[in-house]
Protein backbone atom coordinates (compact mmCIF):
# COMPACT_ATOMS: atom_id res chain seq x y z
CA UNK A 1 0.00 0.00 0.00
CA UNK A 2 2.35 2.68 -1.34
CA UNK A 3 5.10 2.06 1.38
CA UNK A 4 3.10 2.35 4.35
CA UNK A 5 3.97 -0.37 6.54
CA UNK A 6 1.43 -2.49 8.77
CA UNK A 7 2.64 -1.02 12.05
CA UNK A 8 2.48 3.19 10.35
CA UNK A 9 -0.75 1.98 9.44
CA UNK A 10 -1.96 0.96 12.75
CA UNK A 11 -0.87 3.83 14.71
CA UNK A 12 -1.94 6.32 12.07
CA UNK A 13 -5.44 4.86 12.79
CA UNK A 14 -5.08 4.11 16.30
CA UNK A 15 -4.24 6.62 19.44
CA UNK A 16 -1.37 4.02 20.26
CA UNK A 17 2.32 5.34 20.51
CA UNK A 18 4.94 3.59 18.73
CA UNK A 19 6.75 2.84 22.34
CA UNK A 20 3.56 1.06 23.26
CA UNK A 21 3.98 -1.29 20.57
CA UNK A 22 6.09 -4.76 22.08
CA UNK A 23 5.88 -6.89 19.55
CA UNK A 24 5.03 -6.75 15.84
CA UNK A 25 4.70 -9.68 13.33
CA UNK A 26 3.49 -8.08 10.31
CA UNK A 27 2.95 -10.83 8.23
CA UNK A 28 1.52 -14.60 9.21
CA UNK A 29 3.97 -17.25 8.76
CA UNK A 30 4.22 -20.51 10.75
CA UNK A 31 5.43 -20.86 14.77
CA UNK A 32 6.29 -24.53 15.75
CA UNK A 33 3.96 -26.00 12.80
CA UNK A 34 1.23 -23.95 14.10
CA UNK A 35 0.08 -20.91 11.74
CA UNK A 36 0.30 -17.56 13.48
CA UNK A 37 -1.30 -14.65 11.84
CA UNK A 38 -0.08 -10.75 11.41
CA UNK A 39 -0.56 -9.44 15.48
CA UNK A 40 0.64 -7.21 17.29
CA UNK A 41 1.31 -6.86 21.05
CA UNK A 42 0.60 -2.87 22.66
CA UNK A 43 -0.15 -1.14 25.56
CA UNK A 44 -3.36 0.92 25.16
CA UNK A 45 -2.99 3.91 28.14
CA UNK A 46 -6.63 4.76 26.41
CA UNK A 47 -8.35 1.61 27.96
CA UNK A 48 -5.92 0.84 30.56
CA UNK A 49 -5.26 -2.50 28.93
CA UNK A 50 -2.32 -4.95 26.96
CA UNK A 51 -3.71 -6.00 23.94
CA UNK A 52 -2.87 -8.33 21.27
CA UNK A 53 -4.11 -6.80 18.32
CA UNK A 54 -4.38 -9.63 15.19
CA UNK A 55 -4.95 -8.80 11.39
CA UNK A 56 -7.82 -10.79 9.35
CA UNK A 57 -7.23 -12.96 6.15
CA UNK A 58 -4.13 -11.64 4.69
CA UNK A 59 -5.77 -12.45 0.96
CA UNK A 60 -2.32 -11.83 -1.21
CA UNK A 61 1.26 -11.79 0.16
CA UNK A 62 3.04 -8.72 0.50
CA UNK A 63 3.34 -8.62 -3.67
CA UNK A 64 0.19 -8.86 -4.08
CA UNK A 65 0.75 -12.07 -5.50
CA UNK A 66 -1.11 -15.22 -3.97
CA UNK A 67 -2.74 -16.58 -1.36
CA UNK A 68 -0.75 -17.04 2.13
CA UNK A 69 -1.26 -20.41 3.03
CA UNK A 70 -1.10 -19.47 6.40
CA UNK A 71 -4.11 -17.97 6.46
CA UNK A 72 -5.69 -20.29 4.21
CA UNK A 73 -5.12 -23.04 6.43
CA UNK A 74 -6.46 -21.53 9.42
CA UNK A 75 -9.53 -20.70 7.45
CA UNK A 76 -10.14 -23.92 6.43
CA UNK A 77 -9.37 -25.85 10.00
CA UNK A 78 -13.56 -24.52 10.09
CA UNK A 79 -14.95 -26.99 12.64
CA UNK A 80 -16.45 -26.36 15.74
CA UNK A 81 -14.73 -27.13 18.96
CA UNK A 82 -15.26 -26.10 22.70
CA UNK A 83 -13.31 -23.49 23.87
CA UNK A 84 -13.42 -21.20 27.30
CA UNK A 85 -17.06 -22.55 28.23
CA UNK A 86 -18.57 -22.14 24.56
CA UNK A 87 -17.04 -22.79 21.14
CA UNK A 88 -15.29 -21.77 18.55
CA UNK A 89 -14.16 -22.06 15.32
CA UNK A 90 -10.65 -24.55 15.44
CA UNK A 91 -8.51 -22.10 13.07
CA UNK A 92 -8.92 -19.49 15.73
CA UNK A 93 -8.83 -21.76 18.86
CA UNK A 94 -5.17 -23.09 17.15
CA UNK A 95 -4.00 -19.70 16.74
CA UNK A 96 -5.00 -18.33 20.41
CA UNK A 97 -3.27 -21.50 22.16
CA UNK A 98 -0.21 -20.51 19.50
CA UNK A 99 -0.05 -16.49 20.73
CA UNK A 100 -0.66 -17.40 24.15
CA UNK A 101 2.33 -20.16 24.10
CA UNK A 102 4.09 -17.05 22.40
CA UNK A 103 3.21 -14.12 24.04
CA UNK A 104 2.70 -15.12 27.75
CA UNK A 105 5.77 -14.23 29.51
CA UNK A 106 6.08 -11.05 27.74
CA UNK A 107 1.52 -10.33 28.47
CA UNK A 108 2.75 -11.21 32.56
CA UNK A 109 5.79 -8.73 32.43
CA UNK A 110 3.43 -5.57 30.35
CA UNK A 111 0.72 -6.38 32.81
CA UNK A 112 2.74 -6.31 36.47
Amino acid sequence: EGGISALDRFLGETTVRAEDVHFIMDTSSFVKLAPVPGHLVVVSHEIKAVCVVIRGTEVRDKHGKSWLPVDVMADLAAESERFMGGHAHKGFTMIAEQLHHMHLERLQHLMD
